[in-house]
């Protein structure tokens, strides 16, 4: 896309310079006195300058809209990845919490468990007063 604005530009760019040179070209040739042509060439040289200002100017404003619609998209885009990927870390931080959170209720349930066995298993404590 941007080559061929660049080729777009570059074509209008030459098509101006070129005519700027045909015409002073010809007037150059003209069989006029040398103060008219001299005139004539500052008067049409002031002209095209004009318009290549113009043409300058226009393709300057285009690149500059292009260049911040173009922005705007990227910032949209970036912004929708921000997202998603906030999301994604919020899912994957709950997920993992809940895991955490299972792991340790498994693991407290275990002791509990283990303990209780050891109750059961243990020999009775013979006390030095009951011997």
């Amino acid at each position: 896309m941007s080559d061929s604005n660049n080729s777009s530009r570059d074509f209008a760019l030459g098509l101006v310079i070129g005519g700027l040179i045909g015409a002073a070209a010809a007037l150059l040739y003209a069989p006029m006195a040398g103060v008219e042509v001299r005139r004539k060439v500052g008067e049409r040289a002031t002209e095209y300058a004009g318009q290549a200002r113009e043409k300058v100017g226009e393709f300057a404003g285009c690149a500059r809209e292009r260049a911040g619609e173009a922005v705007t998209t990227l910032r949209e885009r970036a912004d929708g990845l921000m997202e998603q990927a906030r999301s994604r870390v919020d899912e994957l931080r709950g997920r993992v919490t809940a895991a955490v959170d299972a792991g340790v209720e498994a693991a407290k349930e275990k002791q509990d468990e283990l303990e209780e066995r050891i109750d059961e298993t243990a020999a009775p404590m013979i006390k030095p007063e009951d011997a």
